[in-house]
């Protein structure tokens, strides 16, 4: 069951202070989730630290990472247990942050209803979200668009790995509340493309120092007049509230863009 995980709330996303080890601050778990079978495809950091491989269960000769928090898949959940068995003196219960670098949620195209205008042959199809797309200035001058949805190949594949690791942590940590909120590091030049474990570092710098809110840069998940959001989390066996986790974008060096759609009364 996932009843213990909800969409984080954009107040929530927020970096502890100086003291990232105090056991009763939510620790932040930010994954760039892979789904290999055979090579460390995800990175893992929490609270911006470097997270060891798991012990239990591993061969003392097993690979070596090229980089600092570079993982297989498998490893992210029983890492993160480590993590916390370690840090956490409550160790039965708490609060958990998780941030993926993978899409939690899915937009599809508004359909007609009685008495509409016909619709575009489109509808019901899934669309790129807000934040799947940026203006960009080509050769010519002209002002295009690129495009990373979420109903592409890798990302759509990866959302299925996040509602594994998802199911496999609510499941380790039945009686914590996990907070879900999406990271963003795409649209990266050959320059900026470092490796998984670069990417979320750059989303734990990225964290918000004080309360979140939205600045006039940030926006909507989707464009209401375009189609409708829904979380992964309707997918899932607990019961979802409705409410879609936050979206932190970092692209390049520039400042973090935030996209949310606060549901709540």
């Amino acid at each position: 069951m996932t009843s213990n995980v909800r969409a984080g709330r954009i107040e929530e996303l927020i970096k502890p202070g100086q003291d990232t080890t105090n056991p009763d601050i939510p620790p932040w778990v930010i994954v760039d989730v892979g789904f290999s079978s055979c090579v460390r495809s995800s990175g893992i950091t929490i609270n911006g630290g470097e997270i060891p491989d798991p012990i239990q269960g591993y061969r003392s000769a097993s690979s070596t990472p090229k980089r600092p928090g570079d993982k297989h898949f498998g490893m992210l959940c029983p890492a993160i247990l480590g993590w916390l068995n370690a840090h956490q003196s409550s160790g039965k219960t708490g609060v958990l942050n998780l941030m993926l670098e993978a899409p939690l949620s899915m937009a599809f195209a508004k359909r007609s209803t009685p008495g509409d205008e016909p619709q575009r042959v489109i509808q019901g199809n899934p669309i790129a979200r807000v934040p799947d797309e940026i203006e960009v200035t080509e050769s010519n001058a002209m002002v295009g668009k690129q495009q990373r949805p979420w109903h592409a190949q890798p990302a759509s594949g990866l959302m299925i790995a996040s509602m594994r690791l998802i199911q496999e942590l609510s499941t380790a940590l039945e009686d914590w509340e996990i907070r879900l909120f999406e990271g963003f590091v795409s649209f990266k030049t050959v320059a900026g493309n470092g490796g998984h474990w670069e990417d979320t570092c750059k989303l734990w710098d990225a964290l918000p120092t004080r309360p979140a809110v939205l600045a006039d840069r940030d926006g909507p998940i989707i464009n209401p007049q375009q189609g409708l959001v829904t979380s992964i989390t309707s997918l899932m066996d607990g019961a979802s509230d409705g409410n879609i986790p936050p979206i932190l974008r970092v692209i390049g060096s520039g400042d973090a863009e935030l996209f949310s759609e606060e549901r709540r009364v």
